[in-house]
């Protein structure tokens, strides 16, 4: 229903580059990445420089692998970004969910590092410790981004986040007991359940961990 009230707007304002970044959204969450790119690219032949198209853009070549138009993309649309932007941390995430960790790091990092006082300061360690807890590295400093985090937002996902460093560390009772915690403040937090399952099963707790898993 949302594609086709875009496509109405569409045939209303056919250069408006604001509908076809919206249908393309909508397109994407249907499962239609092919209709989506080619929203996008409508999108951003009406302006070159919709920052937000140009991200989503990135982010879909990175699925499909092409890695040197999504870089070309992300950088467009870094140098357009304001000052006080989110996008290198949301950039260095997409890196991070196509396996790319230095990039990943390097976007997250350029970004807490221009903003030590940012209001959104907790999300861009939060998103640091997750690309360091995927990776299986750097797990001490992980552990202390996470802990900066939830210092600053008690966040039932970065309580997660910080669950994956202490199992990748082999802390296991530690983790089963930090997602328990994440589970109390989001009970259906799917990733806290499964991870919770997989630490538990890893103890030799498989009653408990197939009961997480399952859920």
């Amino acid at each position: 229903a949302a594609i086709a009230d875009f496509g109405r707007a569409i045939e209303l304002e056919p250069q408006n580059a604001a509908y076809y970044h919206a249908r393309a959204l909508a397109r994407l969450g249907a499962r239609q990445p092919i209709l989506a790119m080619s929203d996008l690219d409508q999108a951003l032949k009406y302006d070159p420089k919709n920052l937000q198209a140009l991200a989503t853009r990135g982010e879909l070549y990175l699925r499909t692998k092409d890695t040197k138009r999504a870089q070309a993309d992300f950088d467009e649309a870094l140098k357009l970004a304001p000052a006080n932007s989110e996008l290198p941390a949301t950039v260095g995430l997409a890196y991070a969910r196509a396996g790319m960790f230095d990039l990943a790091l390097h976007q997250i990092d350029a970004w807490i590092g221009a903003h030590p006082k940012d209001e959104n300061l907790a999300r861009g360690l939060s998103a640091r410790c997750w690309v360091r807890a995927l990776a299986n590295r750097e797990l001490d400093a992980a552990l202390a981004d996470c802990d900066s985090a939830l210092r600053k937002d008690r966040n039932s996902q970065v309580m997660t986040y910080r669950g994956l460093v202490l199992y990748r560390m082999g802390r296991l009772d530690e983790a089963v007991t930090q997602y328990a915690v994440a589970i109390r403040a989001q009970p259906r937090a799917a990733m806290a359940l499964y991870l919770r399952g997989l630490a538990e099963e890893k103890k030799g707790d498989r009653t408990d961990g197939d009961a997480d898993l399952a859920d």
